[in-house]
């Protein structure tokens, strides 16, 4: 993709265009807005494009409400790579029996979900490893992913590979762990930045924390 300001209608469209505003609450309770930019969204796909290829025959799936972050991906990660993408109706996506039985039947291969959702879905009556057969790749985002439920996941899906994600709505997820990395029984290792971002640890003052000290996250890059 061409990061360069390229002309649409009359108006240029550049990285630094503001694409979105996403509210959170964040650790305050009250509302915030985060801006979100072209380039940031593009690098992000971008990443994930190289990072976990499309195949043919993939199918992608849209059950995230439009004003979640997770949606964009759903919605424009496989169109805009030429793959076919379903549309569930929301009474499908809040019952788990349904929901596995569509992924059964559209044969869907990338899936988001938060790890509410995922947990039912693994421990709904109607869980078998053969209903998601065809899933690949599946993405958790929105709340802390536990260590029982990633051991679960991984125990029940081997075949599928967990993305989880961090800092969805304040950076486009910024932080991921993959499952197919190492890790230990019962442990879930912290993330690491993806293309073109740095993550530092921070201490009050801006300077960084030594080995074991707790510091607050600062991301550099397009995020």
């Amino acid at each position: 993709p061409d990061l360069e300001a390229t002309a649409f209608e009359g108006a240029l469209v550049g990285p630094e265009q503001e694409a979105f505003i996403l509210y959170t609450s964040g650790t305050t309770g009250a509302p915030k807005g985060v801006r979100h930019g072209q380039g940031q969204l593009l690098n992000r796909f971008t990443w994930l494009w190289e990072q976990y290829p499309l195949q043919q025959g993939d199918m992608m799936v849209q059950r995230t409400i439009l004003n979640f972050l997770p949606s964009l991906w759903e919605l424009l990660g496989g169109l805009l790579q030429g793959m076919p993408t379903v549309l569930l109706h929301d009474q499908i996506v809040k019952d788990p029996a349904r929901l596995l039985a569509a992924i059964a039947r559209h044969q869907i291969s990338h899936i988001t979900m938060v790890p509410t959702l995922l947990h039912m879905l693994l421990e709904s009556p109607g869980f078998t490893a053969e209903a998601m057969a065809s899933v690949r790749h599946c993405i958790t985002a929105g709340e802390p992913l536990k260590p029982a439920l990633f051991s679960a996941f991984r125990r029940k899906l081997p075949q599928v590979t967990l993305l989880n994600d961090y800092g969805c709505t304040e950076t486009n997820g910024t932080l991921w762990f993959d499952s197919a990395q190492p890790c230990e029984e019962g442990a879930l290792p912290l993330f690491q930045p993806i293309a073109n971002l740095q993550v530092y640890l921070l201490s009050e003052a801006g300077e960084p924390v030594a080995a074991g000290e707790q510091g607050e996250i600062c991301i550099a890059g397009p995020a």
